[in-house]
């Protein structure tokens, strides 16, 4: 079975041992999962609840 590295959505660094697993996503740290879930809090009130 081939293991397939995921990608961290806010720095791009390669899956390791150590990270966060949320938002069916892979984060190398605390600071990039924080970051992540700040830009979704601002699109959603950009957009509103329905974009």
């Amino acid at each position: 079975m081939m293991w397939i590295k995921k990608k961290d959505p806010v720095c791009g660094k390669k899956q390791e041992k150590d990270g966060i697993e949320k938002h069916s996503k892979w984060f190398c740290s605390e600071k990039c999962l924080d970051d992540y879930e700040k830009e979704i809090e601002r699109s959603r009130k950009k957009h509103g609840c329905c974009h």
